[in-house]
């Protein structure tokens, strides 16, 4: 059983080390310097960092931040769950909690980014309430992305 919360200080090197897993089990390895981005992302003063512990690990992240342009809404700028825990309501029970903690924030809905051939992903974010918009564009390598909204 998970329990999803706010991040404290002490989770984001856990939060960030299990993404970082998760991009390696999927083949994708991230760089030193991306890993070296989202320990600075997840702890700007505006991100919002949701985590799902299993007792005391961390088993899932959600790192949201104002949308540009928007600041009446969220971005989900990344979504990670542990490759042995995914397609078991974790990813979900995360995305559900993130949105009442963004909610709190003054922050309307919500948006993200995800690669066209992310099938797990869409369907997770369409269990969440998005619903793919007409925005598309690339990854750095050359990948289509559509824009998710809610």
């Amino acid at each position: 059983m998970t329990s999803q919360a706010s991040a404290g200080a002490e989770d984001l090197d856990p939060a960030v080390d299990g993404w970082r897993r998760a991009r390696e089990a999927a083949g994708e390895p991230p760089s030193d310097a991306r890993v070296a981005r989202v320990h600075e992302k997840v702890r700007e003063p505006e991100a919002l960092v949701v985590v799902a512990r299993d007792q005391d690990a961390v088993v899932a992240m959600a790192l949201l931040e104002p949308y540009s342009g928007d600041p009446t809404r969220a971005h989900v700028s990344m979504v990670f769950v542990d490759p042995e825990r995914q397609r078991q309501g974790v990813g979900l029970a995360l995305l559900q909690a993130a949105h009442v903690l963004a909610g709190a924030r003054g922050w309307a809905g919500s948006s993200v980014w995800t690669r066209e051939s992310n099938v797990g992903a869409q369907a997770l974010y369409a269990s969440a309430g998005y619903r793919a918009t007409d925005d598309v564009g690339a990854t750095p390598y050359g990948d289509a992305m559509r824009r998710w909204a809610r």
